[in-house]
């Protein structure tokens, strides 16, 4: 016999199994991609967010386990740390990369030690964040992370970690696609950097193929929250 919460849990379950049901016939109607379509949208969008989900919680807990008691009070207590948590959760939902949810629980671990004034701006820097994809971060870091001295073998290892990234030279004529199409990608990457105000030019109005860059107190406080090193 059913309880009364199993009944109503037995009755929501139903109708979305349901509205899926529905959903699924009446895009397979428009062939030939409907019933693609409506497999993906019903089937393995839910899974994947709960996938994607379970992959940040997981992050949460090796970050934040050990302060369990201190991320449950400040929950209850500050709407202005829920207001992060509630994004976070959705940007984990959102993307595909293992290594944003770590990021984005690693915010979270950063905030905790904010004041409540605090966290405003590092709501700001999540949503910064969640507009980056992952070879901007780390474009940033290259920046950031290490000295920008001439010899600097710890950043020269992190550029031979990321060729796609730090080893794109500009095309020359002739060259053939992909190569022009790292290259306008890894621009571009900068190119939003600096506009969101992460990275600098230092060349002015004057742009050479080579851009020099130089990381923006922002782009600092960026890094910070997401627990990566920052160079003195």
């Amino acid at each position: 016999m059913f309880e009364p919460k199993d009944q109503e849990a037995l009755r929501r379950l139903t109708q979305a199994d349901m509205f899926a049901s529905g959903v699924r016939v009446a895009l397979s109607a428009w062939v030939p991609f409907g019933g693609i379509i409506g497999e993906f949208v019903t089937q393995f969008v839910p899974r994947q967010r709960l996938d994607r989900l379970q992959g940040f919680i997981e992050g949460l807990n090796e970050r934040v386990g050990s302060l369990e008691d201190e991320f449950r009070a400040r929950l209850v207590q500050s709407p202005a740390y829920s207001a992060p948590l509630e994004e976070a959760c959705l940007a984990a939902v959102r993307s595909p990369s293992d290594r944003r949810r770590t990021e984005l629980a690693e915010v979270l671990r950063t905030g905790l030690s904010h004041s409540d004034a605090d966290l405003a701006g590092h709501h700001a820097l999540l949503r910064l964040l969640d507009g980056l994809n992952d070879a901007q971060i780390i474009i940033l870091m290259g920046y950031g992370s290490f000295g920008q001295t001439m010899v600097n073998p710890e950043r020269d290892t992190f550029f031979e970690k990321h060729p796609g990234i730090f080893a794109v030279e500009p095309p020359s004529y002739g060259d053939d696609d992909p190569k022009e199409s790292a290259w306008a990608l890894r621009n571009h990457y900068e190119d939003e950097l600096i506009a969101r105000g992460l990275l600098r030019d230092m060349e002015g109005f004057v742009k050479p193929q080579h851009k020099r860059l130089e990381i923006t107190y922002l782009g600092r406080l960026l890094l910070e929250a997401i627990g990566q090193p920052i160079a003195p």
